[in-house]
């Protein structure tokens, strides 16, 4: 029998970040989103990294990356409830993700694993099909839907109710026990989907989870509106949905929170924080995917602006036109 390790208190940190305190300053926490030196080797990272490699596989990624820049914001001061207010955060470059010996995760992985997790009424069913899509066409591996687990015999501490009468669940029960059992060696990560509330340690509640080392993660969409009641359309519902599964799922693909751009990988308080994210990743986190993945970012932005005038994802789809175009106009000159 093969002991599994159960996740670390620090791997299990909300979205993978380390709460602080605000008084350390915006100005420590910010750094800059250039392809430049200066970025590259700047002591205002976590850690020094050394230039990206000259290769013609990395360069095309930098010139596409610059040349989608202009269509994203730099990261704003946060506002006191946002996430960058409370948790000091150095973000990472590409170049700082390339040091080292890493490998490309396409050349070890072969699939995402999706599990839906407790009862899912027929409108979070669809939404659970339609995020499978989007995972597919964002990371560019195939998706498997797994066995549905129940939440039938939790132990007594992995759930709870809180004051308001809201039920929730503890992420460490599902990432460790329903989740980390089901990962075979082929899978890249696998990606909870359930409709219970979460919660974990100090965090009272959580839109997801994510632990890196471990390659598991899990998504709630219980605090995204419902849209059989009315309280929200579906396509809205949809948005934060595919966002928060691709937010964790980046995270078990080793990506940090982001700290350059208004980027999907920034930390999120709040839903309204969450809502003024694109749901692309920004020029400093898109490479890594592109690069890990082996996916061509081309034909990646041109699925994404199709989901998205499927599934009337507006603003999201103007993005990815947008950068399909560019990039499409950068091959045109380097040929």
């Amino acid at each position: 029998m093969t002991i599994r390790p159960r996740l670390s208190r620090r791997e299990m940190l909300a979205l993978t970040a380390l709460p602080a305190a605000a008084v350390c300053g915006w100005g420590f926490r910010q750094f800059a989103g250039s392809w430049s030196e200066a970025t590259i080797n700047d002591s205002r990272f976590d850690a020094p990294a050394q230039p990206l490699p000259d290769t013609p596989e990395i360069n095309r990624l930098r010139w596409f990356a610059e040349a989608i820049e202009p269509l994203y914001s730099k990261m704003p001061s946060p506002e006191p409830d946002d996430w960058l207010a409370n948790h000091v955060e150095f973000g990472q470059s590409f170049a700082q993700f390339m040091g080292g010996t890493r490998e490309k995760l396409c050349h070890r992985y072969s699939k995402i694993c999706l599990v839906p997790i407790g009862d899912l009424s027929d409108t979070q069913q669809q939404l659970f099909a339609d995020t499978a899509e989007y995972l597919q066409q964002f990371f560019g591996y195939s998706v498997e839907i797994l066995e549905p687990a129940a939440l039938d015999n939790l132990p007594e501490p992995a759930q709870r109710v809180r004051a308001s009468g809201t039920k929730q669940v503890l992420t460490d029960q599902l990432l460790n026990e329903i989740l980390l059992p089901r990962r075979g060696d082929e899978m890249v990560a696998v990606v909870g989907f359930t409709a219970s509330d979460l919660w974990s340690g100090d965090f009272g509640f959580l839109f997801g989870q994510a632990s890196m080392s471990q390659r598991v993660c899990v998504c709630s969409v219980a605090r995204f509106g419902d849209v059989d009641a009315g309280e929200i359309d579906y396509a809205t519902c949809l948005r934060r949905t595919v966002g928060v599964v691709a937010h964790e799922t980046g995270h078990t693909f080793g990506l940090p929170h982001c700290t350059a751009y208004l980027c999907r990988m920034t930390g999120s308080n709040h839903l309204a924080e969450s809502d003024r994210r694109p749901l692309e990743f920004c020029p400093e986190c898109l490479p890594k995917i592109w690069w890990t993945c082996g996916v061509d970012p081309c034909e990646r932005f041109v699925r994404l602006s199709e989901f998205a005038e499927l599934h009337q994802l507006v603003a999201d789809g103007k993005l990815w036109r947008a950068a399909a175009a560019r990039l499409a106009a950068v091959e045109t000159r380097d040929r």
